[in-house]
């Protein structure tokens, strides 16, 4: 009897795990589609700041023009910021599988050079003292470690830098000491 339990349980580990397989070979099919993807992104990615560029750089002899000019750059802006946020989850859920983890970091490499042409650059890393003209802090984390005292822990949101100016901040957990914890 003690035999019979502990199988059906193996068994239904052993089925568990089989179902979990085939979730992970068709996450793995959807690699190239999610590349593919990523790439018509990068490239729109690059007509938007292209676009960007071109305004900053026109004249804008008449005042109409140059508010016509300003709506498109911040609406440029925010379309950059919400592929920016989807690319950023991307690569969260892509640190589990070690393809997908190698290929979004091909294509934040591929996005940096562009983002750099551009003026854009990223707030997004940890480990860092906190500057509140950069972040906003959504959450604290309470730490033993005093080294670690206001500093980022983790990046909900990253943020984003245009040309010098901060266009959104980014949104993270910090440390907070306390002794003894």
């Amino acid at each position: 009897m003690f035999f019979g339990k502990r199988w059906k349980k193996i068994e239904s580990e052993l089925n568990w795990l089989k179902d979990e397989m085939v979730g992970i070979k068709a996450a793995v099919k959807d690699i190239p589609l999610l590349k593919s993807g990523l790439e018509k992104q990068g490239m729109a990615l690059e007509d938007i700041l292209e676009s960007i560029q071109d305004i900053g750089q026109s004249d804008g002899k008449d005042n109409d023009e140059k508010n016509e000019h300003e709506k498109s750059r911040e609406e440029l802006l925010a379309l950059i910021s919400s592929y920016e946020d989807k690319f950023w989850d991307l690569k969260r859920m892509a640190q589990e599988i070690p393809e997908w983890n190698e290929q979004t970091g091909i294509m934040e490499r591929m996005l940096e050079r562009d983002r750099q042409i551009c003026g854009i650059d990223i707030i997004g890393q940890t480990d860092v003292k906190v500057d509140y003209g950069l972040h906003e802090v959504i959450e604290v984390k309470e730490s033993d470690d005093y080294d670690k005292d206001q500093t980022v822990a983790a990046v909900f949101r990253c943020g984003i830098i245009y040309k010098g100016k901060v266009i959104r901040k980014a949104q993270i957990v910090a440390y907070k000491y306390r002794k003894g914890f």
